[in-house]
């Protein structure tokens, strides 16, 4: 049911590829993904799962998909890159604006 202050969610983020082909998924897991967003540059991707029993922020290697690596501590949701890529901004569970450096 999608109550209208958040966005309808799916069980799995599409990736579809601009040169044509059948789309694919981003993880293969079987729980929620939400707010995936790829970093300025193209390589990695950040997005909001519900792996562990709660929204958590991850990231992995874009566009092929990688180990995905968990950058939240205590929960966290909506990722935004700073525009040059090297900064993830989320919120935590608690409201608080968290950042993390990312180093490729």
């Amino acid at each position: 049911i999608h109550d209208g202050a958040h966005p309808p969610v799916a069980p799995g983020v599409q990736l579809l590829p601009l040169a044509g082909g059948a789309p694919r998924l981003l993880s293969d897991t079987k729980t929620l993904l939400t707010h995936a967003r790829v970093a300025p540059g193209g390589h990695w991707v950040a997005f909001t799962s519900s792996d562990t029993g709660r929204f958590e922020v991850y990231v992995q290697e874009f566009p092929e998909p990688s180990r995905r690596i968990q950058v939240s501590a205590q929960g966290g949701i909506q990722p935004v890159w700073r525009p040059d890529g090297k900064e993830l901004f989320f919120l935590a569970s608690d409201g608080k604006l968290m950042v993390t450096t990312l180093r490729r």
